[in-house]
């Protein structure tokens, strides 16, 4: 982690010292709110906010009898730019999954991983077939998994809905902070999952996170990195 930071820092520049000193990280949605980038924490919390609904998160229900709700809390950071790019504001909607019951809000915290031998298998083969290397990333993609328990959760701070604020949100989709958030995902979806076998493109029997398609017009390894 140590070596990583020291990349990113060489990478960026003074840029992240610049960011820590002159804009402070608010710990609380009040606190992001009454800041003076108030405005672009707005944004990016709208922006969060639009990808949850987009992609039916949850919907809003009565909360049964003999359940709990678990709560959830706004969390920021600040992204910092390469060169011109300015940084970028993010916030994301986290449950508090330290207050789920076992055998009720969840069964298995199970992640896939991509090890570190396999990632260089992969990479000795790129070397030497002269593949082109492209580097994706899928915006919330822990929020595509569907789940398999029924987990009830608290609306959003600042997005109460008029007329239904005593009702809670029934998860359909993962969010951050669940026990099982690194579980399902993108890796789980139906819809990815049925895109990428439509291409001919399947899981090896070496790694559940290495994905593998050959054609043609193609040659492809698809490496799963949370």
């Amino acid at each position: 982690m140590k070596q990583f930071k020291g990349i990113h820092e060489a990478l960026i520049g003074d840029s992240w010292k610049e960011i820590t000193a002159s804009q402070k990280v608010p710990k609380s949605y009040q606190e992001a709110m009454t800041s003076e980038e108030a405005g672009s924490w707005e944004t990016a919390i709208k922006e969060e906010y639009l990808s949850l609904m987009e992609n039916g998160t949850w919907e809003l229900t009565q909360l049964p009898e003999g359940r709990t709700t678990i709560q959830n809390k706004w969390v920021f950071d600040i992204k910092p730019g390469y060169k011109s790019t300015p940084p970028r504001f993010k916030a994301r909607l986290v449950a508090k999954g330290f207050t789920q019951e076992y055998g009720v809000d969840y069964k298995e915290t199970f992640a896939p991983v991509l090890k570190h031998s396999a990632l260089r298998v992969v990479f000795g083969l790129i070397a030497s077939l002269d593949l082109e290397t492209v580097l994706l990333d899928v915006k919330t993609a822990f929020l595509y998994g569907e789940l398999d328990e029924e987990i009830f959760v608290s609306q959003p701070e600042g997005f109460l809905v008029p007329g239904r604020e005593m009702e809670v949100c029934r998860l359909i989709k993962s969010l951050y902070g669940l026990k099982q958030a690194h579980g399902p995902g993108i890796i789980s979806s139906t819809i990815f999952w049925s895109r990428l076998v439509s291409l001919g493109v399947l899981q090896t029997r070496v790694s559940t996170t290495i994905i593998k398609g050959r054609s043609l017009q193609f040659f492809l390894f698809l490496l799963m990195m949370a």
